[in-house]
């Protein structure tokens, strides 16, 4: 049930031993396969009940795992410990449940439980860098700062790997970084031990650029923004290795601040680097706007169309920038180009690199299914209705709203279907 993975990405090559479990059984694979389609509509309780009855006739590791990572998407620690606990007295697996428990009680901020339950894991298996990771966390949670030290010291020396001149941190660094403390999640009370990782890490390697983007990624998610410390670490990221992302939210956070003229010299200086970014030139039509400086505004964000003609929010940022001049015949045409554009989706599935599923945003009814349209898609057509207001065309308005309440009733959204007909009886 081990196997060796290869880790393959623009940044790093590094073979690095993980568990992967998989089942031979046709029968279980089919019955997972149908468990997959419901955990990304989002069905857990379904998909529970049907992980459930392969338990019940047929336990094994995969049966248990999904049912784990299921329960800690619905937040139901209580669950997932008991099935850990479970697969733990069945003795399914050496190592995979003892780190689960451990995972899980440290969701549930019982430190020391969870120290001892990765000391078993490890003591199964010493060989996956990871687990040590996770035992710097629980270390940091109890404040045992010079043992932590240590371990952190120890993984990061063993989980280093060099590229082209260039050291950087390892996989097990990343994944605990990006998937224990994603920055969207902005609870400080996980950022705080992160912090404390993440600037002992520098101490050991201040040239390592990647840990200064792992800051970047918790400081710019802090509540309050910390900015002093956010713009030292990013201008160190910059001297370490320049990179015209860090320019362009940089210039965003400068803008935030009201600080214009600095926002429009860093962002130029990005489009120097990276003249074919289309992101930059939205970044600096944003800061225009703020100026009020419309036309130029307007030259930016039609620089950005250039480079990626699809992209909807180019389409619904020049919509607005329309608005603010109050010419609504072209804000018109502007919001029906977005509206013309297909929705953003992402690619999920074993075979994303060759292609996968592509899935919207928001959910799909069966494997591929049919796509439903997000909110800020569905809100173009309320912002249509309100430019055809402003044009004195309330029937054309009425005919849009319709449109809209149509496809989320289609795609059984009732919270935006009572949204659009709010907006209809103020009509």
């Amino acid at each position: 049930e081990y196997d060796i993975l290869s880790i393959i990405d623009e940044d790093f090559v590094k073979t690095y031993i993980f568990l992967k479990l998989e089942n031979q059984n046709p029968k279980l694979k089919f019955l997972f396969k149908e468990i997959d389609k419901l955990r990304i509509n989002g069905n857990y309780t379904k998909a529970i009940d049907k992980i459930e009855e392969v338990i019940e006739n047929y336990p094994n590791a995969y049966a248990f795992k999904q049912y784990i990572e299921i329960s800690c998407l619905k937040l139901n620690d209580k669950a997932a410990l008991e099935k850990a606990e479970r697969a733990i007295d069945l003795n399914l697996h050496p190592s995979l449940f003892h780190f689960y428990k451990a995972e899980i009680l440290v969701n549930m901020r019982k430190f020391q439980k969870a120290l001892e339950s990765i000391e078993v894991t490890i003591s199964k298996n010493p060989n996956v860098l990871y687990y040590y990771v996770i035992k710097v966390l629980i270390l940091i949670s109890l404040k045992s700062i010079d043992e932590a030290k240590d371990s952190i010291r120890k993984v990061y020396e063993n989980d280093k790997l060099e590229k082209e001149n260039d050291d950087i941190f390892g996989y097990a660094w990343l994944r605990f970084i990006e998937n224990y403390f994603h920055p969207l999640v902005k609870i400080d009370s996980k950022n705080e031990p992160m912090l404390i990782l993440l600037n002992y890490l520098i101490e050991i390697a201040p040239e390592d650029y990647k840990l200064y983007d792992q800051k970047i990624d918790i400081l710019q998610f802090w509540e309050p923004i910390l900015y002093e410390d956010l713009f030292k670490t990013i201008n160190i990221r910059l001297h370490l290795k320049e990179d015209a992302f860090y320019r362009d939210l940089k210039a965003s956070l400068l803008k935030k601040r009201g600080q214009y003229d600095e926002a429009l010299e860093t962002i130029d200086s990005a489009i120097e680097i990276k003249p074919n970014k289309s992101y930059l030139y939205l970044t600096k039509s944003k800061v225009l706007l703020k100026l009020k400086r419309f036309e130029k505004a307007l030259v930016e964000i039609d620089n950005a169309i250039l480079n990626d003609s699809e992209d909807r929010d180019y389409y619904r940022f020049k919509t607005k920038i329309y608005l603010k001049m109050n010419d609504y015949k072209n804000a018109l045409k502007s919001i029906d180009k977005t509206i013309e554009q297909e929705p953003d989706v992402i690619w999920t599935g074993d075979d994303a690199e060759e292609g996968g599923a592509e899935l919207p945003m928001v959910r799909y009814e069966d494997e591929f299914g049919e796509a439903v349209i997000d909110d800020d898609t569905l809100d173009d057509y309320l912002t249509k209705a309100d430019i055809l207001l402003k044009l004195e065309r309330k029937e054309d308005a009425l005919k849009t709203l319709e449109e809209v309440r149509e496809i989320a009733e289609n795609q059984n959204t009732p919270d935006y279907v009572k949204k659009v007909e709010n907006k209809i009886k103020r009509l």
